[in-house]
């Protein structure tokens, strides 16, 4: 079976088809990057894991399975997500 998420390519997300990402830090920019588009699609003040996931067009068992797999704190990711969105504000 092969698992639908988005690549992060200059900044811009696009859809592919592929593996899950290779590395911890290919993982958390994904992450991050599908955060930062559900918040502003759903205009929420904080993403949830079952909406990163859509995003991100998997399941959201298989996002948890990377979090552990990548040991990766769903709550810090997102804590660096809007520290870096207030910052870019001022």
């Amino acid at each position: 079976m092969v698992t639908r998420y988005l690549s992060v390519e200059s900044g811009i997300l696009s859809e592919s088809v592929g593996k899950k990402p290779e590395t911890r830090e290919e993982f958390v920019r994904l992450l991050k990057t599908a955060m930062k588009r559900e918040m502003e699609i759903e205009k929420k003040r904080r993403p949830t894991i079952a909406g990163t996931a859509r995003i991100m067009k998997i399941h959201r068992d298989t996002l948890y399975a990377w979090m552990k797999e990548f040991n990766v704190k769903f709550r810090d990711t997102y804590k660096e997500v809007t520290i870096w969105q207030d910052f870019s504000k001022t």
